[in-house]
């Protein structure tokens, strides 16, 4: 597909179902016409462009392709995490792409909990919303637990916000071992965080996480 008619029809798309049946459109038509490969190539031409909206359309390219996706292709999406504007496209490259992966292949969560011991806010937050989607759709608490596990004393405003709605994932998911790991941390977790947590839960867990 030609890239202007690409840009110029993704200027219709007025949210993020529109933008991702798009991609989904336009994967389906270079598989069909050409090869898997193609979708990626096209995918890294708009990204080059450098535009949110373009960045954000090949987010969603890559996504489309995602069993496609191997131990090649981390290194390669790691620039686009690092080149990212805004924390809405880190995020869509966290979740959407390296999300795949560790959906994918559980082995990759080293690298996340290397991620979250990392100096750069944005590598912490990856390293949780990469999680994420494992977590929610395998309903791996463990995953998250391994990964949260270097986040509780978390200042970053950002980050923390992340990690909050991942451990209330967690409690929806097993709620008797989050709590578990709640009051196991509860020294370490950070006062910012803790009062999110506790917003979250019940009288009765807010006092089994606090130990009164």
């Amino acid at each position: 597909m030609e890239l202007e008619k690409i840009k110029k029809d993704l200027k219709k798309k007025k949210n993020e179902e529109t933008v991702i049946r798009y991609a989904r459109k336009i994967s389906k038509s270079c598989r069909e016409e050409e090869s898997t490969g193609e979708v990626l190539v096209l995918a890294t031409k708009l990204w080059g462009g450098g535009g949110e909206e373009e960045r954000f359309l090949a987010i969603h390219l890559v996504a489309s392709v995602d069993r496609e996706l191997d131990a090649s292709h981390w290194k390669f999406y790691r620039g686009w995490l690092k080149e990212a504007g805004s924390e809405t496209l880190r995020d869509g490259v966290a979740s959407r792409i390296f999300g795949a992966l560790v959906m994918e292949d559980r082995s990759w969560l080293r690298v996340l909990c290397h991620w979250a011991q990392s100096d750069e806010a944005r590598d912490r937050r990856a390293a949780v919303m990469a999680v994420f989607p494992r977590t929610r759709q395998m309903s791996d608490h463990e995953a998250a637990t391994s990964v949260l596990e270097g986040l509780m004393g978390e200042k970053d405003d950002g980050v923390r916000g992340a990690v909050s709605r991942l451990l209330l994932e967690c409690l929806g998911i097993d709620r008797e071992a989050t709590l578990e790991f709640l009051v196991q941390w509860r020294g370490r977790i950070s006062p910012a965080l803790l009062e999110s947590i506790l917003a979250g839960v019940s009288a009765e867990d807010r006092e089994r996480i606090r130990g009164t």
